[in-house]
Order: C-alpha cells, then structure tokens, then sequence
C-alpha cells in the first residue's frame, strides 16, 4: 500500500490510499470507506455499480454526496448530465486530484439538505449518498424530507437513497429501510428496496417514484461489472411497496 495523503478533514481524519499490487485507490474519512476504483476509475463498490446500472435511461442526475466522484465519473463518461453537491470543502479537490473526476461534472460545495430547494432546476433522477464513518447522514433518511425534495424530480423521475452503515464505528446505527419504505408508500410513493443477501457491503438502496419504478438489473451487464462488485449485485432482493394514495 502506498499513501497519497493524511490528513486532518472537517468531518474526521482522511487517507488516500493506492494499492501497490493493481494500482486501485482508495479515500477513507472517519473510519469509513467512502469510494474505491480500480486504475480506469471505475468503482469497486457493488452499490456503486448497481445505482449505475440502474441509471442507465435518467440523463440528468444530481448527486447529495459526492465522496471521490466515481458514481459521477462513471456515469458522465457515459453521456449522463452530472450535478455534484457536497458539503465537504476538500471533497471535489480529491475527487480531481486523485480520483481524475470527469471535467464535465458540475461540482458545488453546499449543503445538499437544501439545495434542492433552492437549485429550481428538476432531475431525472436524484442520487442521495451522503455518508460519514458512521453510515448515511441522518438527516437525509427522514420521509419528510425525502417527500420534499421529490419536488426536485421530473414526473417520472425517481430518487436513490444509499442507506450505509457501518457498525464497527461507535456510534453507528443501521437504518431500518423497511420501516422507511414502508412510511413513504403510505405518503404516496412507489417504493423499492433493494437488500444484499451476500458479498461484504453494508449498504441498501431505497429507490422512490411517483410512477412504478423499472428495477432492472441484466445478468450479462452485472457480470460485466468489476469482479469485486459482483456477488453484492448477484444478490440484490427487491422488496417492492406499491403508493397508498
């Protein structure tokens, strides 16, 4: 292993690392893991992968959270509008220097909580990934806010929620994603979990829409995905809510 930074960061300590052995690098703060590519800057994360594959139709994406830019990269290489909004001050600096993020991802340090009150742009599609060593920010897991920030989506567009968390920190806490997909049903929204019964990350995706949402992960293009992602995307379970309008 080879370390490119250490440093100090707002929201806990920060490693760059490289492995020696392929070249894949990886940025850690607090304790938790936040991206790791291989050397073509492609993720290693399943989760990763699966929001990818399941963003292939939606061509403008604003992402809450944006770590090293690898969901960001991946997706503007393959022609997808990217708007990028992280609190993080140093988060776009790493994802350029170290993570090579696409030059045509727009970047803004700011609090994803409210800019997308205050953007007056609609998406079709809204990743929400914000995540410190403890696992996904609370306050991006509260219905009322999810059902808020809706508003920012086209009419078919849809949300993706990563619920992360990471238990050998003190202090974390797993977020009970059926108790939340079940409250935003009974809100009015379609709603889809989507739960690993194998591979070694900790990490659900709650995905939301007004209309019924078309969860579709193709076994050719998983096996087609990074080694590393494919036994979490191999074992992805939809647990399916419909609206309660």
């Amino acid at each position: 292993m080879k370390q490119l930074a250490l440093y100090d960061g707002p929201f806990g300590k920060v490693r760059i690392i490289e492995r020696l052995c392929d070249g894949a690098r990886s940025y850690s703060m607090g304790g938790g893991l936040q991206t790791l590519v291989d050397v073509t800057g492609t993720s290693l994360f399943g989760y990763v992968n699966a929001l990818k594959l399941l963003l292939r139709d939606q061509k403008s994406v604003l992402m809450l959270g944006g770590g090293g830019g690898s969901l960001a990269t991946m997706l503007a290489r393959k022609g997808h509008s990217v708007t990028v909004v992280d609190i993080d001050p140093m988060a776009e600096t790493i994802a350029r220097r170290y993570f090579d993020l696409d030059p045509r991802v727009r970047w803004f340090t700011e609090d994803g909580l409210t800019f997308p009150d205050r953007c007056g742009v609609t998406y079709d599609a809204i990743v929400v990934d914000a995540c410190t060593g403890k696992g996904t920010v609370p306050g991006f897991t509260r219905s009322d806010w999810l059902s808020g920030v809706m508003k920012a989506c086209t009419d078919s567009g849809v949300l993706m929620l990563n619920l992360a968390y990471n238990l050998v920190n003190e202090g974390s806490v797993a977020i009970d994603g059926f108790a939340l997909s079940e409250e935003m049903s009974r809100l009015g929204f379609h709603s889809v979990l989507l739960r690993p019964e194998d591979g070694w990350e900790g990490n659900e995706l709650l995905i939301l829409s007004r209309t019924q949402p078309a969860i579709n992960l193709r076994t050719p293009e998983i096996l087609d995905r990074p080694t590393e992602a494919r036994s979490y995307l191999l074992s992805l379970r939809a647990h399916v809510r419909q609206a309660r309008l």
